[in-house]
């Protein structure tokens, strides 16, 4: 950016977002969390740093090198790939997006694809991804257009799972306001009770239709 002032206002927008980040998944897990951007001094001085120093990180790797933490400098092997994304998808097996109820705004065949990607196991995937992560060899199989498919899927996924939730969300709350009138002044109660039997609790991340 130009204009230092947007980089600024960028900057702490994404500090922010970050910050919550770190902080809401230990908390989720039951530890106590502290982080220096709590700190209104060491904030404002870290934002306020000299454009030099900023560069590179300057700072945090003098910092680093201060009280012997810069562990890059040591040398030491270490596997650098990004593979979080990965290990949650193998861990926390994902349901799968509905085609039928988000037809509306996506191609159904788009959405198969997602499905397909994210949950089916495909046998040379892990092979591939080992050699996108190595440097050379990686940077010769994205210029021919080979990628990371699965991550690829799952983050259309994560962009498509809230959406298919406020439909469901929002075809429920249809379904309830069309029975009070149909029935009267009793059938909200029954259109609430018909609408749990057909969706699952409207509570948690995960919407899911129950088989009817």
């Amino acid at each position: 950016m130009a204009d230092p002032l947007y980089y600024l206002v960028s900057l702490v927008r994404m500090k922010a977002i970050l910050l919550c980040y770190l902080k809401r998944v230990p908390v989720s897990r039951g530890f106590q969390v502290w982080a220096p951007f709590q700190d209104i001094d060491v904030a404002s001085a870290m934002l306020t740093l000299p454009p030099g120093r900023r560069l590179d990180r300057a700072w945090q790797r003098d910092l680093f090198r201060r009280y012997g933490l810069d562990l890059e400098a040591l040398g030491l092997r270490a596997a650098r790939a990004d593979t979080v994304n990965h290990q949650a998808m193998r861990r926390v097996p994902l349901a799968p997006l509905d085609a039928h109820l988000l037809r509306e705004v996506v191609n159904p065949a788009y959405v198969e694809w997602i499905n397909r990607r994210v949950i089916g196991r495909m046998p040379l995937e892990p092979a591939k991804r080992w050699l996108l992560g190595l440097r050379k060899i990686g940077g010769a199989m994205r210029r021919l257009g080979i990628t990371d498919e699965k991550l690829k899927a799952y983050r259309a996924y994560l962009t498509l799972r809230p959406i298919e939730n406020a439909i469901r969300l929002r075809s429920l709350s249809q379904r309830r306001d069309i029975g009070a009138v149909v029935g009267g002044p009793h059938s909200r109660e029954h259109g609430a009770g018909s609408g749990a039997a057909a969706f699952a609790p409207a509570s948690g991340a995960n919407l899911v239709r129950r088989p009817s």
